[in-house]
């Protein structure tokens, strides 16, 4: 999949079985979702894979690998969510910086980094963790975190960086067990 635009409105949906994944390029939808689905897995690679839907939602439905600098916006009204609905990693150890920028939720619902580590993790707003660790090399910078799973031990490992959640908002309250290693 080399670049996908939709300057109109209308949303951008994409569906796979490729055996070794999905390379995306960049997609961006003006006034719509973007929805990536694949069963093997999304490979997303800096200076290619930027994904923009400043009106709209996005959604990742299969293991998504990071390789590089990657940005996901989402934005508007209303809208702005950002999904990963399988895991996330990067493509060799300590690899990957994913950042992602988002006016709703980003959603984590599986584990980051427990394939390979991303080298950094970035969500500028309000990240939701369903997953049972978030791991990286040289930090994470999670926004407001809520634990969509608190009966869980939860795992949150920045590496040899720190681990960053703003505003002092985060509510741990019913967190079995929380292990923030990072320095």
């Amino acid at each position: 999949l080399s670049s996908l635009q939709n300057s109109g409105s209308g949303s951008i949906s994409v569906r796979s079985n490729i055996a070794g994944g999905v390379l995306v390029g960049d997609v961006g939808a003006a006034n719509g979702h973007i929805g990536l689905d694949s069963t093997t897995s999304l490979r997303l690679v800096q200076g290619t894979s930027d994904i923009d839907a400043p009106s709209g939602n996005v959604s990742l439905n299969g293991p998504t690998t990071i390789a590089g600098a990657v940005e996901i916006t989402a934005a508007g009204l209303g809208e702005g969510e950002v999904t990963f609905n399988s895991t996330v990693d990067g493509a060799a150890a300590s690899t990957g910086a994913l950042t992602v920028t988002a006016s709703g939720w980003t959603t984590f619902s599986n584990d980051v980094g427990g394939g390979a580590t991303l080298n950094m993790l970035s969500v500028n707003g309000v990240t939701r963790l369903a997953g049972n660790q978030i791991l990286t090399g040289n930090g994470i910078d999670l926004g407001v975190l809520f634990i969509m799973n608190p009966s869980e031990a939860i795992l949150i490992d920045a590496g040899v960086g720190a681990v960053v959640a703003s505003d002092n908002t985060t509510d741990f309250d019913g967190v079995d067990d929380l292990t923030l290693p990072g320095s």
